[in-house]
């Protein structure tokens, strides 16, 4: 279910509701250019794969329950298409967040946009992984620099402790 609110200082928002009938904000509508735009600076760009958008929605309502913003592109309505432009508009988000979570599963080894984005992330800002389902990692998430979790409850945690 998608709402749109009007916040006081910031104008209306767009949020999503999950089943769990938590909300987290999808856009904002920005009245300089008249468009909606997903958050700005977020603290956690979420990569995953369509199959695993389960995963992918558990992890953002956890992590907005305790105060972190997020960014996952099945919630910007900018994305749309594939290739070099949507490469650019990716990196561009990925480069504004504070962090990135890459959600892997049996899924993962598949997308090559997955890994593009743990690329991206990898040199510039804390990278984490969700293991939802215990499946072998490849080994450059293996690395103890990089926190890794099957608990989603342990990588928000550790993601509100390094970003506050």
């Amino acid at each position: 279910m998608v709402s749109i609110f009007w916040e006081r200082n910031g104008g209306p928002k767009v949020l999503i509701r999950d089943e769990t009938m938590s909300y987290f904000q999808l856009a904002a509508f920005n009245p300089s250019t008249r468009t909606w735009e997903p958050s700005v600076e977020p603290d956690v760009f979420v990569s995953y794969t369509l199959r695993d958008i389960r995963h992918m929605m558990e992890l953002a309502t956890s992590c907005v329950q305790v105060g972190l913003s997020v960014y996952a592109d099945a919630m910007d309505p900018k994305v749309l298409g594939d290739g070099p432009m949507l490469g650019r508009y990716l990196k561009r988000q990925i480069r504004a967040s504070r962090s990135l979570v890459v959600i892997w599963t049996d899924n993962t080894p598949k997308s090559n946009w997955v890994q593009w984005e743990v690329g991206v992330a990898y040199d510039e800002k804390p990278v984490w992984t969700y293991n939802p389902n215990n499946v072998t990692l490849p080994s450059y998430l293996e690395s103890d620099s990089i926190g890794r979790d099957d608990c989603l409850a342990v990588i928000v945690n550790g993601l509100k402790r390094d970003l506050r």
